[in-house]
C-alpha cells in the first residue's frame, strides 16, 4: 500500500491524531506561561518531546478505547526513560554533546535489545548508534532553534520520513498523528521545543518503530536513521565551520533563513528515506546515505544557526558606529544572548 494513502482512513492514525490534539492545549498553555513570564520573553521549555513520546505510547497502547496497536516491552519503556534522563543530565554540563553520548548509551542499549528484531545483525548496532549520537545532537540543534520554533517542525518532517520509508506502517501511523498537532507549538506559536529529554526518548521510540517495521526491507531501517536529517549532522558541521564562514543567518532575513533551514532538512530526509531507504539491502543503503551526511554537515555549518537569531527581526547586521565601551558592557550584561563574534 502506498504510504501517501490518506492517513485518516487508518484508525491507528486517528488514535495518534486525537492524542496530539489532547496534549496540544496543555503544552501550548504551559509553554505560553513560561515564555511570557518575566519582563523579557524567555526561551521555550522542552515540552513537545515528552508530550510526543507520551502521546505516542498512549496511542500505541490503545487509548480512549482505540484498538491496541502493539504490546510495548517493559525494557523499551525503561530504555526510553534512561535515555531521556541521561540526555537531560548532559544538557546541564559544560560539554553536553560529548557527555550526552556516554550518558545516553545505556538507555539506547536497552531500547535496541528490548525486542528481537527480524533482520540483519547490524540492526541492533545501528539503532544503538543512532540513538547515542542523535540524542545529544538533536538536543543541541533544538536548543539553538528554540526561539524560531524549529524543533517541533523539523521533528514532524523526521517522523513522516520514517513513515514513508518503512514497508509496514501500522506502528508509525499514530506517531505521525501525534506529531502534527504538537508541531504547532513550534510554528506558529513558538511556545515550546523538543527538549533534551524529549529528543532522546523521541529518537529512541522512533528508531524502535523503524527497526520493528523495516524488517521487510532492511534498507528502510537505514532510511529511518537518515530521517534525522539535520538533527544528526548540523551540530557537527557547525562545530567544524563555526569560525570559518559567514553564516547565512547573518545575511538573510529571519523568514528566509527559517525556510532555507526547513527546506534543507526536508531534502536530506527525502533523500535518505526515499532513495537510500528504498534499497533492499543495508549495504547499498549505507553507500547512498553516507555521502549525504557530509553534505548535510557542510550545509548545517554554513547555515550558522544561533540562539541569538530571533523571530520577527532581521538577522542582517549592518555597519554601525562603534559604541562606547561602557555602553557595550552594559548592553551585553542586559542581554546574555547578544554579543560580538560569530554564533
Amino acid at each position: 500500500m502506498s504510504p501517501f494513502t490518506t492517513l485518516w482512513d487508518f484508525r491507528q492514525f486517528q488514535s495518534g491524531w486525537w492524542a496530539g490534539w489532547a496534549f496540544l492545549p496543555v503544552v501550548a498553555f504551559a509553554g505560553w506561561v513560561v515564555v511570557t513570564s518575566g519582563r523579557k520573553p524567555r526561551a521555550p521549555w522542552g515540552l513537545v518531546g515528552p508530550a510526543w513520546v507520551l502521546g505516542s505510547l498512549l496511542a500505541l497502547d490503545g487509548w480512549l478505547h482505540f484498538d491496541q496497536i502493539a504490546v510495548l516491552p517493559d525494557q523499551l519503556l525503561w530504555g526510553l526513560l534512561a535515555a531521556a534522563a541521561g540526555n537531560e543530565l548532559a544538557s546541564h554540563t559544560p560539554n553536553p554533546k560529548i557527555l550526552g553520548c556516554g550518558l545516553v548509551l545505556p538507555g539506547a542499549w536497552l531500547v535496541a535489545t528490548s525486542t528481537d528484531f527480524a533482520g540483519p545483525d547490524w540492526v541492533v548496532p545501528l539503532v544503538i548508534l543512532t540513538i547515542t549520537l542523535g540524542a545529544p545532537m538533536a538536543a543541541d540543534l533544538d536548543r539553538r532553534g528554540a526561539r524560531l520554533g524549529l524543533g517541533p517542525v523539523l521533528w514532524l518532517i523526521t517522523v513522516f520520513g520514517v513513515y514513508v520509508t518503512v514497508p509496514d506502517t501500522e506502528l508509525i501511523r499514530p506517531l505521525v498523528g501525534v506529531a502534527i498537532p504538537l508541531a504547532l507549538c513550534g510554528w506558529p506559536l513558538r511556545v515550546a521545543r523538543l527538549g533534551a529529554a524529549g529528543a532522546a526518548a523521541g529518537i529512541g521510540l522512533l528508531m524502535w518503530v523503524g527497526a520493528y517495521e523495516g524488517y521487510g526491507r532492511p534498507g528502510s531501517i537505514v532510511g529511518a536513521s537518515a530521517a534525522l536529517g539535520l538533527f544528526l549532522v548540523e551540530p557537527v558541521g557547525r562545530a567544524l565551520l563555526r569560525r570559518r564562514v559567514v553564516p547565512w543567518s547573518r545575511v538573510f532575513s529571519t523568514r528566509t533563513f527559517v525556510l532555507m533551514f526547513v527546506g534543507i532538512h526536508f531534502l536530506l530526509v527525502a533523500y535518505g528515506t526515499r532513495v537510500a531507504g528504498f534499497q533492499d539491502d543495508g549495504g547499498p543503503a549505507f553507500a547512498l546515505w553516507v555521502p549525504s551526511l557530509g553534505v548535510g554537515a557542510a550545509l548545517g555549518g554554513l547555515l550558522g544557526l544561533s540562539k541569538r537569531v530571533r523571530p520577527g527581526r532581521s538577522v542582517f547586521r549592518s555597519r554601525s558606529p562603534v559604541a562606547h565601551p561602557s555602553t557595550s558592557r552594559s548592553s551585553a550584561g542586559a542581554n546574555p544572548d547578544a554579543g560580538p563574534g560569530p554564533p
